[in-house]
Formats: structure tokens, C-alpha cells, sequence
């Protein structure tokens, strides 16, 4: 579990495999490398009840005065209501996303009007650029 203001780096899976049961009660394993190992690890050690403290490396205090010091750049990936929810509260703590990625517009209503997402009007009215194509391109950099 996750410990307020604390962070660290982690050890970081290569590869893992879980087991569960579906919507039916079947059993089904999913394997996964890379990144999705390590979300795979981390939500199994909310499950088993350990800390994240028991397992990072090179842990330190970062409360919220010292991270606004720090000019942090991240994309927001969402389309849905509650991704409004989230945007509005990472707005109020002052961490706005350097970019929003979300689905393109779709017909909506008895026209088809094509409608865009709520992060996209969202993003449009906090002036934050948003990703809504699927030919669109993301760099990251650590820039």
C-alpha cells in the first residue's frame, strides 16, 4: 500500500503471471512483462497487505509544499465522468497535465453530431493540449 508523501524507487518485475477468476468463476492466468509486471506486483502487494515502504529503495520525504517546487510533466490518459473528477482535483492542488489523451469525438444524439469527450472540452477550457486521434503521436521526453 502506498504510504502519503513517501517515494522510492522499486525493485520492478521483468515478468509476472496471475491467476483469477472471471465475471463466470473460471479460472484464468494473464502473463505480463515490463510495466504491466510491475502494476501486476504492485496492486498484488495492496492485496497481500504490504506497504510500499517494505519494498521501495531509496525512500524520502516529498509533502506536497516540496513537490510544487518541483515542475512535474505528465500526460493524463482518460475519457470518462470521473476522469473530470480526477483533472479538477489535480487542478486545485496545482498539477496540471501537460497533456490530456483521450478518445476521439463520436456521434451523439438523434443527429450524430459528433461530440467530444468531457476531458476534451475540459482540456480546452484549461487550455491544456489534448491527443484525441489515433494517428495523433506522443513523445516523451525527460525534457
Amino acid at each position: 500500500m502506498s504510504v502519503r508523501w513517501k517515494y522510492g524507487g522499486s525493485s520492478g518485475r521483468k515478468k509476472a503471471t496471475i491467476s483469477a477468476l472471471d465475471q463466470n468463476g473460471k479460472l484464468f492466468e494473464r502473463g505480463a512483462s515490463g510495466i504491466l509486471a510491475q502494476v501486476f506486483q504492485h496492486e498484488t502487494d495492496h492485496l497481500d497487505g504490504a506497504l510500499f515502504i517494505d519494498k521501495a529503495r531509496d525512500i524520502h520525504d516529498l509533502p506536497p509544499e516540496e513537490i510544487k517546487k518541483i515542475m512535474i510533466k505528465f500526460a493524463f490518459f482518460g475519457s470518462s465522468e470521473f476522469s473530470i473528477y480526477v483533472l479538477d482535483v489535480l487542478k486545485t492542488k496545482g498539477f496540471l497535465p501537460t497533456v490530456n489523451v483521450t478518445t476521439p469525438d463520436k456521434p451523439k444524439g438523434r443527429g450524430l453530431a459528433l461530440t467530444p469527450t468531457l476531458v476534451k472540452l475540459w482540456s480546452i477550457k484549461n487550455n491544456i493540449p489534448v491527443l484525441d486521434r489515433p494517428s495523433s503521436i506522443l513523445v516523451l521526453s525527460n525534457n
